[in-house]
């Protein structure tokens, strides 16, 4: 099985949804995908519970495609107090599902931070601080959160700058500066997240309303709770740990969602896919899911899935259905059963990196992928 790296196409999720969450997308056809707004609200207790209250949980991705309604109204439900969403529309969606929890809104589409009717506030780095000190006369004050670049180049402003440029932040009449914030880039060294730490604390000295916070991939792994820093939290709360985290801590978060699809057992042909090649052996099944749905070609071979408990892999990947065999024990032919694709359903379990590390991506990609329709568990 190979294992060399391979990008994914991922789009936002389409089919029905629920409430606010529904953007009047055309139905996709192939498979289901379950989500668990209970496990969401047990995720985030269980978070809050180990690393304190001062948790800003991300629902950017129209909430890792989960739904950003659907996503804030659990989160609010375990009393968190902040979200952060990737744009003002994400924003306007959590208000109309009367979400009334602190927004931090992370990418400003491009047009930079302004007042708005949705009580949000603003991450800034270099590009919208230039628009912000050239631009004098704005309708309303904006709240902003500085973000400084430790080490993730993803235009923060460098931490040999940010003095200067918070000094200037500070003398604006129509600017408050509500936070500052870092993100580290993987596998940070202790000292990088020492002196991360250290930044951000002596600068909230000379904005002492601002709260500090910083995140990253694997931010739990050495995040403590502080007085001074608060950390924001995405995959975890959907049920991806962080790698290696420390036993007790958040290991007992459990997968938000469940894709799955229609799997039926035919009779071993003697040529399967595009290119007509000889088969693995075994009893082959159908899935009502292709690309079209949101598996990528590339999940060929790599991409691991639980028909009612029997280990398959994806063999072929079509537009509209895909071809999976056996691994262990398999069904027998003309049988049909119910497809686990990633995620946990009421009895089986794919780990977003069971699948993420074969096919050599980020366990978001995974979260990301499915386009089915997708289902709001009501229990």
């Amino acid at each position: 099985m190979t294992t060399e790296p391979v990008t994914l196409q991922g789009c936002p999720r389409q089919g029905h949804t629920d409430g606010a969450d529904n953007a009047a997308e055309p139905p996709l056809r192939g498979g289901r995908m379950r989500v668990y707004p209970d496990r969401l609200r047990h995720n985030a207790e269980i978070l809050k519970r180990v690393y304190g209250p001062r948790m800003i949980a991300v629902i950017k991705g129209n909430g890792y495609g989960l739904g950003v309604a659907t996503c804030g109204n659990a989160l609010a439900r375990a009393g968190i107090r902040m979200m952060a969403v990737g744009s003002i529309a994400q924003a306007a969606q959590l208000r109309a599902a009367e979400v009334t929890a602190r927004l931090l809104v992370l990418n400003p589409d491009g047009h930079g931070p302004a007042g708005s009717d949705y009580d949000a506030e603003w991450l800034v780095g270099q590009v919208e601080i230039t628009r912000l000190l050239d631009c004098r006369r704005m309708g309303s004050r904006i709240r902003i959160h500085v973000e400084v670049d430790f080490g993730t180049g993803r235009g923060g402003v460098p931490a040999d700058q940010i003095d200067e440029t918070l000094s200037a932040l500070l003398r604006h009449p129509m600017v408050r500066v509500a936070g500052l914030a870092g993100h580290l880039p993987a596998d940070p060294s202790e000292t990088a997240v020492r002196d991360a730490f250290t930044t951000l604390g002596r600068l909230r000295r000379r904005c002492p309303g601002a709260i500090a916070h910083i995140g990253g991939s694997d931010v739990l792994r050495w995040h403590r709770p502080t007085l001074a820093v608060w950390v924001r939290v995405g995959r975890p709360l959907y049920g991806i740990p962080p790698r290696s985290l420390p036993t007790g801590d958040a290991g007992h978060v459990t997968p938000a969602w469940a894709w799955q699809a229609s799997a039926t057992a035919y009779p071993p042909p003697a040529i399967v896919g595009y290119h007509g090649a000889q088969p693995p052996p075994g009893t082959p099944v159908r899935l009502d899911v292709g690309y079209a749905d949101g598996l990528p070609p590339q999940a060929a071979q790599r991409w691991p899935i639980l028909v009612d408990g029997h280990p398959y892999v994806i063999h072929e990947v079509f537009m509209l259905s895909s071809i999976a065999y056996p691994t262990g024990t398999e069904l027998p032919p003309g049988a049909s059963g119910t497809a686990l694709l990633s995620g946990r359903c009421d009895q089986y379990c794919i780990p977003a990196r069971q699948i993420s590390a074969p096919l050599g991506v980020a366990t978001t990609a995974v979260l990301m992928c499915p386009r089915s329709p997708r289902e709001v568990a009501t229990t």
